[in-house]
């Protein structure tokens, strides 16, 4: 639960960011507040996986990867997606996906290294 906390505190700061986006230097993309949705959910099914793995210590490898593939995979077919629908200023879109993307991506990385330090 810890872990979806740390995410949920993540996705409320990138609203606030999508709050001040007149004041900031640089432009955010229309869809900004779709992909923090999206990231949300993928945060809400990679913490349901890590919870089973933590339930099951023996496959807790491979819980985690399947988190990170799903996230990975989703991440690609979103992008897919957008160009596929030739979606206006791509290069920015596909900047703040993968930004994002990285930022949750070193939270849960951070959050399985506790968990292993411990056991």
């Amino acid at each position: 639960m810890k872990q979806f906390f740390q995410l949920s505190a993540v996705s409320l700061l990138l609203i606030f960011i999508w709050m001040i986006k007149d004041k900031l230097p640089f432009p955010l993309h229309p869809f900004h507040l779709w992909i923090v949705g999206f990231f949300f959910l993928q945060s809400i099914i990679t913490t349901a996986l890590f919870k089973t793995g933590q339930k099951k210590m023996n496959f807790f490898v491979g819980y985690f990867m399947g988190a990170i593939v799903f996230r990975f995979i989703s991440v690609l077919l979103l992008l897919i997606f957008f160009l596929f629908f030739e979606t206006a200023h791509f290069q920015l879109l596909s900047f703040e996906i993968t930004s994002i993307y990285l930022l949750y991506l070193i939270f849960e990385m951070r959050h399985v290294l506790v968990n292993l330090q411990r056991n």
